[in-house]
């Protein structure tokens, strides 16, 4: 009897999934002619890469339309009536040549994804920002030199922005940034960027905050207000320092720093004990922490090309997969390098360690990889 319910149950189920999926492809298409033979039940449509030179007239009969993709095109204009998709919640045109977003842009009450990676743009991200129900909004590899945050919704829905590769060189409208309250990534990486304002510390729900390749010399301290954050990533800089209260971000499982003019590393670090990638390589560090063991989820550590000549010997408690040390210059191996039974990976290579010492390591360490010369 059981055996017969649970049958029942099962086939009840797989009817309605079956169904869901038939509604869904019911309403998708990818072909502009036979969407038009039903334009009120369009709510997917599809055009990737169909080479089109500008905004299909036709899109304004889709008054149902939820989710619309041009990417891979050669439009270059998005036309006003744009505001007249009201339904619209997913829209994709990146990989086009789009300068400029109309005024209208800002009709679109429900779009909550919008991509316009790979364009033309230089202004229009104010517009884009004020949008009341806008989640991801991802512009990278465009020509915008500022954003202003000065229309931010109050009640911003935002969680995703992505402005990589562009040319910014400011931020205006900064007191606003505290209305972004659920802004969780937030990617600036590839711009021309000196400074990073107090204000960010604001956004207390941000949990990945890219800013590499960029000109900083300096980390605001207000960044350690940011106790969700766990991944920060600031390759690239200038920077010659980082904030001694670091250790707030408990949270943080990467911390990125590579190629930057740091000299020394805060002790307050080694209460990031959910720390899982440590990348430093490219500075002038001279000393690692003396009780960097109490990482104790730390499996990544990237100190190459620096100027340590000694390795704390805490390192023995870590539970470490891949260590790099090259370019340093380290004379000997530390014995705690040989208790590292979790080590997969370690380079030593451009130190002042002779071979015969590497050799002997390998012996001892069969299961990881060692270079050294």
């Amino acid at each position: 009897m059981i055996k017969k319910i649970t049958y029942v149950v099962l086939s009840i189920l797989l009817c309605l999934c079956l169904q869901n999926v038939f509604s869904q492809n019911h309403h998708r298409y990818s072909d502009l002619e036979k969407a038009m033979l039903t334009p009120d039940s369009v709510r997917i449509l599809d055009l990737t890469g169909s080479q089109l030179t500008e905004f299909p007239k036709e899109l304004k009969e889709f008054q149902n339309l939820q989710q619309l993709s041009l990417s891979d095109n050669q439009i270059y204009e998005i036309p006003n009536w744009i505001g007249d998709l009201s339904k619209l919640k997913t829209l994709d045109l990146s990989y086009n040549s789009i300068k400029e977003i109309p005024r209208n842009f800002e009709q679109l009450k429900s779009l909550e994804f919008l991509f316009i990676e790979h364009n033309l743009l230089n202004e229009g991200f104010q517009i884009l920002i004020s949008l009341p129900s806008i989640k991801e909004l991802s512009l990278s590899q465009n020509y915008i030199s500022t954003i202003n945050f000065s229309f931010v919704n109050k009640e911003s829905c935002l969680k995703y922005l992505n402005l990589d590769l562009n040319n910014i060189e400011g931020w205006y409208g900064i007191d606003k940034l505290k209305y972004l309250s659920k802004l969780e990534t937030l990617i600036l990486s590839n711009n021309n960027l000196h400074n990073i304002p107090d204000e960010v510390g604001e956004l207390k729900e941000l949990k990945d905050l890219q800013i590499s390749v960029n000109n900083l010399n300096k980390i605001t301290d207000s960044i350690c207000n940011l106790v969700q954050l766990k991944k920060i990533s600031l390759h690239n800089n200038q920077l010659y320092s980082l904030p001694d209260n670091i250790g707030n971000l408990q949270e943080l499982t990467y911390l990125g720093i590579s190629n930057n003019n740091i000299r020394y590393i805060p002790e307050s670090i080694l209460n990031l004990t959910n720390l899982n990638q440590l990348l430093v390589s490219g500075n002038s560090i001279k000393s690692l922490p003396k009780n960097i063991g109490k990482l104790i989820n730390l499996t990544i550590l990237d100190a190459s090309h620096n100027s340590l000549n000694k390795i704390p010997k805490s390192i023995k408690k870590l539970s470490i997969t891949h260590l790099n040390l090259k370019s340093n210059y380290l004379k000997k191996i530390p014995k705690s390098i040989s208790k590292l039974t979790s080590l997969t990976y370690l380079e030593l290579s451009y130190n002042d360690i002779p071979v015969s010492k590497i050799n002997k390591l390998k012996k001892l360490m069969p299961n990881c990889k060692i270079y050294g010369y």
